[in-house]
């Protein structure tokens, strides 16, 4: 019967005992090992890591934007779409607001708009503005879909 080894060593070096005599001591010294001990995934850690923080976050959609704004440019869509089980156009809208705010950054503060109704003598002086021919012009063709009124359109007074 043929004698059958598990492991062959090969080398560049011109002396390969010397390199196998190295590596017998580093062995039976115990820095190598037959087998190879079990080392986790860590590109499986880090994306379980990631999906956990993102379905576990307590700030709703805005709390997982802000957190997948963090990776949402370093990794292709398909990447993100099957690794973290997101739609597309969450990745879409990911790396706009990753343009806008900054890579987990907090959103920026919207202005805050306040609508007031006009009085009625400013609206009835607004409507005579506007149906005066010395400063508009009516156009013959084009109407309001709403109103069904002509469109008017401002006079250039330069």
């Amino acid at each position: 019967m043929k004698n059958l080894k598990l492991f062959e060593f090969w080398t560049k070096s011109d002396n390969a005992q010397k390199d196998s005599t190295t590596l017998q001591i580093l062995y039976e010294s115990g820095f190598l090992q037959q087998n190879p001990c079990y080392q986790e995934n860590q590109s499986l850690t880090f994306w379980q890591a990631f999906r956990n923080a993102l379905e576990n976050t307590n700030r709703g959609p805005n709390g997982q934007r802000r957190i997948l704004s963090i990776i949402a440019t370093k990794f292709t869509y398909q990447e993100l779409i099957s690794k973290l089980g997101v739609a597309a156009n969450t990745v879409s809208r990911v790396r706009q607001y990753a343009r806008i705010n900054g890579l987990g950054a907090p959103q920026v503060q919207k202005p805050i708009i306040i609508k007031d109704k006009l009085e009625r003598e400013k609206k009835e002086n607004l409507e005579q503005f506007f149906s005066d021919k010395a400063n508009v012009i009516m156009s013959s063709y084009k109407t309001d879909t709403i109103t069904q009124e002509p469109v008017h359109y401002l006079k250039n007074t330069k």
